[in-house]
C-alpha cells in the first residue's frame, strides 16, 4: 500500500468535520503557519483526508521533519495502543529522508557572504572586488557586467538593455 493510501487509513477515523481544525492547528499552526493556511479543512471526511494528505506530501521536509508526519505524530497521540507501530513505521519512513538531507551539509549551511556570491554590477560588489580591482579599488568608469568599460564606452549588452528600458 502506498504512502498516500497509508496515511489517509490511519487519519480518516481523527478527521471529523468538527476535530480537522484541532489536529492541524495542534501539528502546524505555531511553527508552520504556511503549512496550516493551504489547506482547506471543508468537505466529507474521506475527501478532506485525501487533500490534507497530497497537500502535505507535496509540501515535503520541513526541517528534519516531513509535514505529514508532523501531522501522524499529533493525531497519534488520539491513538490506541493497537495503532502506534503503524504510525511510527510511517512516521519514520516520512522523516528518514528528511533527517539525511538536513544532516547534509549544503549551500545553506554557509554563511551569507559565501551562500550568495556577489556580482561586480549588484550593490555590494565593491566590498567583495575591491581588493582584485587594479587601482585598490577605485574604479575608473565601471566594468564590463556594470555597463561601460574604463574607457567609458558601454558594453554592446548594456546599450541593448538601454534601449529596451525606453
Amino acid at each position: 500500500m502506498d504512502i498516500l493510501k497509508r496515511a489517509a487509513q490511519l487519519l480518516t477515523p481523527y478527521m471529523a468535520e468538527e476535530r480537522r481544525d484541532t489536529w492541524l492547528t495542534l501539528a502546524f499552526h505555531a511553527e508552520h503557519r504556511q503549512v496550516y493556511d493551504t489547506i482547506p479543512q471543508r468537505g466529507a471526511t474521506a475527501d478532506f483526508v485525501v487533500v490534507c494528505v497530497r497537500r502535505l506530501l507535496d509540501r515535503g521536509c520541513l526541517g528534519s521533519r516531513h509535514a505529514l508526519s508532523i501531522l501522524l505524530d499529533t493525531v497519534r497521540s488520539a491513538a490506541g495502543n493497537e495503532r502506534q507501530a503503524e504510525f511510527q513505521s510511517l512516521i519514520d519512513q516520512l522523516d528518514d529522508p528528511c533527517r539525511r538531507a538536513a544532516a547534509t551539509p549544503s549551500s545553506a549551511a554557509l554563511p551569507a557572504r559565501d551562500a550568495h556570491p556577489v556580482l561586480p554590477g549588484s550593490p555590494h560588489g565593491h566590498r567583495r572586488l575591491a581588493g582584485r580591482i587594479p587601482h585598490g579599488g577605485k574604479r575608473r568608469g565601471r566594468t564590463a557586467a556594470g555597463g561601460t568599460f574604463a574607457s567609458g564606452t558601454a558594453c554592446r549588452a548594456d546599450q541593448g538593455l538601454r534601449r529596451g528600458r525606453q
